[in-house]
């Protein structure tokens, strides 16, 4: 077993003994085969009482991240083990990026199912679930598609999130057909926009939350620019 679920079913062991309802998320449905540094733990409560009931112990928020949470994060919290045999663990509060909820934790615990290994089960959440986290990942906050992206998604999963957002056919077809590697900030734009002015009826969206996601994109092209010439 990989770093990831090992580190998976361990902080997953220690809620269920502290009563605390959660789901590992963005975990591609599940597959065994998924790896990364960094496990995405979903919770219905305080990130900060979560922390100090599972993580306190042996893992440690960096000041870093604890500005971060205070200022313009509120639902998230990073806490990087102390040993290294565990993966860091990101606390969500909800499914979101630049403050805004893309998905309740309400909803994707509602619809979250056990993967059983082994050495136990943990909770993730079901397919449909993921497959709506991912393509909103994609748009607006990786900017990007990967190789696991490729695999686990079709088509109709970026054409369902279009059909409730009124994103045009034309439009969500330059996202949705793209392959492997960047997509262009100006076919994401009036994805953004039309999403933004879609959930505006029912929350608020503010200034700010805009001016977040403006920020990450300027960082985001830094990056490629400077990637770029160092491939020169």
């Amino acid at each position: 077993m990989n770093t990831f679920w090992r580190t998976a079913l361990e902080v997953g062991s220690r809620c269920d003994r502290a009563g605390i309802a959660y789901c590992v998320i963005k975990t591609y449905g599940g597959d065994p085969q998924y790896n990364d540094g960094n496990v995405d733990l979903l919770v219905d409560r305080s990130l900060w009482d979560v922390y100090d009931a599972v993580l306190a112990d042996d893992f440690r928020v960096s000041r870093r991240d604890r500005i971060k949470n205070r200022l313009y994060e509120r639902n998230k919290l990073m806490g990087v083990a102390e040993q290294g045999d565990l993966a860091q663990i990101h606390l969500h509060r909800s499914v979101g990026w630049h403050n805004i909820c893309f998905m309740s934790a309400q909803d994707v615990l509602a619809r979250s199912t056990d993967v059983t290994f082994a050495d136990g089960a943990v909770r993730v959440a079901d397919k449909a679930t993921e497959s709506r986290m991912f393509v909103l990942h994609i748009i607006f906050e990786q900017f990007a598609k990967n190789e696991w992206d490729l695999r686990f998604l079709c088509g109709r999963d970026f054409d369902d999130f279009a059909d409730q957002f009124g994103v045009p056919p034309g439009v969500i077809a330059k996202v949705r057909d793209a392959g492997y590697g960047h997509l262009a900030f100006a076919d994401l734009r009036p994805i953004w926009n039309r999403y933004y002015r879609n959930r505006r009826r029912e929350t608020n969206i503010s200034l700010w939350n805009r001016f977040l996601h403006w920020g990450l994109t300027r960082v985001q092209q830094h990056r490629r620019r400077k990637a770029a010439r160092q491939s020169l």
